[in-house]
């Protein structure tokens, strides 16, 4: 609906302020005037005519056959001039309206009417603080009702009262914008708008909630509907991701809620006013029904799937170690004969000498070779839990890259006996 012209708050608050009596007042209501729109094509007579009788007449039929007095009679043509300039202007705005225009601004009956209707339907739900909606918010989706045309509106434009108020600054200084429109040189006054603080998931859900509010204040969507959607997208947020899958994300919630209104947009080509039921009373949403067949479409719902975790270097090395059996560093293939004894000890032949007098063990690690660091006996190469075991750290040598318990680059300080672990060398175990 127009803003003003067919609001009933509107139309009472005007008269009041005309000073009209609550008996003509309630005359014009009960007689069906009880917007703009309606009392100025309420007559044949047009605001500047010479004869005004048809409006004298309609008057009193009104008021039950009593013409109200010459004062009231002033108040009432003075209401009709200004039903009669607000209807033309109403219908200029719609003809010059461009994609820039900026949005209509309700009322303060109309908005207040709305906001008091919506507080006594939606009762345990306090709309006060962080769930008020700012006046450009209402006004923005209001503007899609009057365009009957659907757009996606940002997260951070979905504002409250207290952020709007906030926002706004006494001494700010207001930029010009100059522009042609309608083969005329245009200069106004260039407003920066508000963003809502959306930083937190906290912050974002109470964002989407104002959504639901503001399109249900315009009479687009019913407020349950939508915020059903919201519901799923908050714990969709929250849910507990399946092994070796991540959780899913905020962009990726904002993707599906922006592929959900891409969706509502195709549904309703025709339009996003409610119409009225053909097959009783009360009207018809399209957006309402729109949203029942999408807000459940794998079209929309795939985007809320879990991603499966990206693998790093740990845990590539982790699951080679597991499932890939590994040889000992600095080891070539066995050859016959040289098996290991039980428990992993190296077996009873003394390591083979090569020309130039050094010994290199075959069991030697390849971090070890050169410092002079010989391969431990009874020393296992990787734990049960597959971390590899440092040789030098449990030789006679000792290692001095890491403390004892931690991790150097040939492998862990840990004590590598079998079925032992424990946070010292084999040297000192007390199971040796």
């Amino acid at each position: 609906m127009s803003s003003a012209l067919d609001s009933t708050a509107v139309f009472r608050d005007r008269c009041r302020q005309l000073t009209i009596t609550d008996a003509v007042l309630q005359s014009l209501l009960a007689a069906g005037l009880d917007t703009m729109s309606k009392f100025a094509f309420s007559s044949s007579f047009v605001p500047g005519g010479i004869d005004d009788q048809p409006f004298v007449n309609m008057i009193t039929a009104a008021c039950g056959g009593v013409a109200p007095n010459a004062g009231q009679m002033a108040l009432l043509r003075r209401l009709l001039m200004e039903s009669h300039t607000m209807s033309l202007q109403d219908m200029r705005s719609k003809v010059d309206r461009t994609e820039e225009s900026p949005a209509l601004k309700l009322q303060p009956a109309e908005r207040a009417a709305r906001y008091e209707a919506q507080r006594a339907r939606l009762v345990g739900l306090d709309l006060t603080g962080p769930l008020e909606c700012s006046h450009a918010l209402i006004d923005s989706v209001c503007q899609q009702y009057e365009d009957n045309v659907l757009k996606y509106m940002p997260l951070e434009s979905l504002t409250s009262r207290d952020q709007e108020l906030a926002g706004e600054k006494k001494d700010k200084k207001l930029e010009e914008q100059v522009g042609i429109a309608k083969g005329k040189l245009v200069v106004k006054a260039k407003k920066d708008d508000v963003e809502g603080d959306v930083s937190t998931d906290l912050r974002v859900r109470l964002a989407w909630t104002r959504r639901s509010l503001a399109y249900d204040q315009a009479g687009l969507i019913t407020y349950e509907k939508l915020e059903l959607w919201v519901t799923k997208l908050v714990q969709r947020l929250h849910d507990d991701p399946p092994p070796k899958y991540s959780r899913i994300t905020l962009a990726q919630c904002l993707e599906a809620d922006r592929r959900l209104w891409t969706k509502l947009g195709e549904s309703c080509r025709s339009g996003i006013q409610p119409v009225a039921n053909p097959a009783g009373a009360g009207m018809i949403k399209p957006l309402d029904n729109a949203l029942d067949k999408w807000c459940d479409h794998p079209e929309v719902t795939y985007l809320l799937a879990p991603l499966p975790k990206a693998r790093d270097e740990n845990e590539a090395d982790q699951f080679q170690s597991k499932n890939t059996p590994r040889r000992e560093h600095g080891q070539g293939k066995r050859q016959k004969g040289q098996g290991r004894g039980k428990g992993g000890a190296e077996p009873s032949t003394p390591p083979k000498k090569f020309k130039g007098g050094r010994n290199e063990g075959r069991g030697q690690s390849r971090g070890n070779q050169g410092k002079g660091k010989s391969f431990p006996k009874g020393c296992i190469s990787s734990l049960p839990d597959g971390r590899r075991v440092c040789y030098g750290f449990n030789g006679c040598n000792g290692c001095n890259e890491a403390d004892v318990g931690a991790e150097c680059s040939h492998g862990w300080h840990l004590c590598g006996r079998f079925a032992c672990g424990g946070e010292h060398s084999l040297q000192s175990c007390p199971k040796k």
